[in-house]
């Protein structure tokens, strides 16, 4: 069976989401890398591949669970890739949902902020 980069990729994201969301353990270690892996997946949520973009919606926003303190420095960042995504992707079901999941998760984890803009 050949495995492609996408489906790599894919498991990747989805592996880290769930340690990240399900491991209280992690804590420490994603929030002492939380800067570097938000880059990370920043890029990765402009991939090729909408099953890709799809599944690291859903590592960003357990990064902004977990981390809601350093995440409210980078919102700007969090909430411009969702709507990067629904403003150009918007053709694809699989992103549009999943962006739109993302975008209430950040509004959950931000709601008193955002009030304030």
């Amino acid at each position: 069976m050949k495995v492609t980069h996408h489906e790599v990729l894919k498991a990747a994201c989805f592996a880290l989401r769930e340690l990240i969301s399900k491991v209280e353990e992690s804590t420490p270690a994603v929030s002492a890398q939380y800067d570097e892996m938000l880059e990370v997946f920043l890029t990765i949520a402009k991939h090729d591949n909408p099953s890709v973009r799809s599944t690291c919606f859903g590592v960003l926003d357990s990064l902004a669970i977990k981390c809601p303190e350093q995440s409210r420095k980078r919102m700007d960042d969090l909430l411009n890739v969702g709507f990067f995504q629904i403003c150009f992707n918007y053709k694809s079901e699989e992103i549009a949902e999943s962006v739109a999941l993302y975008l209430v998760e950040i509004y959950k984890a931000f709601k008193e902020v955002l009030k304030k803009i």
